[in-house]
């Protein structure tokens, strides 16, 4: 929907008034970024919040993060 109210208003005023792939770029980081913190913030929830994206995302940080000290620990 945002973009398209960007895109919209591009084509109105018949002028780049919003930068079209800026804004795409920062809404997509912007989802995933707010998908894994909800997932990881509420995995426990009934409701996945994060949906399944930041399910995976959120578990796979969350492996990847007891690699990391159990390595460090036993090294």
């Amino acid at each position: 929907m945002y973009i398209f109210l960007r895109s919209g208003v591009n084509l109105l005023w018949r002028r780049r008034v919003f930068s079209i792939w800026r804004n795409l770029k920062y809404v997509t980081l912007g989802m995933l970024a707010v998908s894994t913190i909800l997932a990881f913030i509420l995995r426990r929830e009934e409701f996945s919040w994060g949906g399944g994206v930041g399910n995976v995302i959120s578990d796979w940080l969350l492996a990847s993060w007891e690699s990391l000290v159990r390595l460090l620990y036993y090294y």
